[in-house]
Parts: structure tokens; C-alpha cells; sequence
């Protein structure tokens, strides 16, 4: 016995591109239609991702990466994990969109200093990409190993020590 095709199923064969599943009678739409149509027809965002980016940063500076977790990131941010999936990509996506904001936007040095320690210690050196971003930052700010190594003894609640002469 044939499945019974409906009205639905003859509409939707006129109109996107799909495919039988031989088990029943429903219609699978294909990829490119499914991927179009969340593009376009999704709910408009409903957050300010530069702000979201800004809050972000905050987490990161104080957490550092490895121990940020998600979740943390979703109630700093207000940020439904989906949408921060969906925009970000992923908590690295995210930190990647930190050091682009840290480089071009008006970040205090601190600010500045805290996001490139972070980067430094526990990213650059297993990934390639955060390392050349990395070296990028520090040439585009002149950021010396001086001021790096005095924002981590502030960081680390220890006195900066002087340079004796």
C-alpha cells in the first residue's frame, strides 16, 4: 500500500527542494533550503553583541579562560546559550572576538594588559591562531614584556618591583 501524499507534502514538493523517506510519508527538506531559511527567517537579536563582547571581557580578565565556563559567560552576559552559540560560535569564538575588541577599541591599558596575559599564558602557546593575533596586539599597542610582567605581579595581588640601576 502507498502512503497517502497530503496537501501539505504536495505543496511543499512545488516549492523547495526536497527528498522522500521511503519508511512514510514525510518530506525531508534539504540542506541549503534549511540553512537559507534560518538565515532569514530567525528571530531578530534580541542583545547588543559589542556589549555582550565588553562583558565578556570582564569574565575573561577575572576567570581567566581556562576556568570561565560557559555558563558563567550566559549570566554575565544575559545571553541565551543558544543565541551566544549562534553568534560566537563557541567560547573561543567568543575570546577571539575579545582580543579584536581589546585591539581596536578604547580599552584601558589594564583592561588591555589583563585580556593579553590571558591569551599569553593559556592559549598562544598550543594555538597558532591566538598566538598571531597575540604577537599583532602586543606590536600594535607596544606592549613590552615590562608592562607585562608588572600588570601580572598587580594581577597577582604582589608588588611591582623597581629596577634597581
Amino acid at each position: 500500500m502507498r502512503p497517502r501524499q497530503t496537501l501539505l507534502d504536495a505543496d511543499l514538493s512545488c516549492r523547495f527542494p526536497s527528498r522522500r523517506i521511503d519508511a512514510g510519508c514525510a518530506w525531508v527538506l534539504d540542506c541549503p533550503f534549511l540553512n537559507t531559511y534560518s538565515q532569514t527567517m530567525g528571530r531578530p537579536r534580541q542583545f547588543d553583541e559589542m556589549e555582550a563582547v565588553r562583558v565578556a571581557a570582564a569574565v575573561f580578565r577575572r576567570y581567566g579562560y581556562v576556568s570561565t565556563s560557559v555558563d558563567q559567560l550566559v549570566e554575565a552576559t544575559g545571553v541565551h546559550r543558544g543565541s551566544l552559540y549562534g553568534v560566537f560560535g563557541s567560547k573561543y569564538g567568543l575570546f577571539l572576538r575579545v582580543l579584536d575588541a581589546v585591539d581596536v577599541q578604547d580599552a584601558s591599558e589594564a583592561e588591555r594588559l589583563d585580556v593579553a596575559l590571558i591569551g599569553l599564558l593559556e592559549l598562544a602557546p598550543t594555538d597558532a591562531r591566538v598566538r598571531e593575533r597575540m604577537t599583532d596586539l602586543l606590536r600594535t599597542h607596544d606592549i613590552t614584556e615590562t608592562q607585562l610582567g608588572s600588570r601580572l605581579l598587580t594581577r597577582s595581588g604582589l608588588p611591582a618591583q623597581k629596577e634597581s640601576t
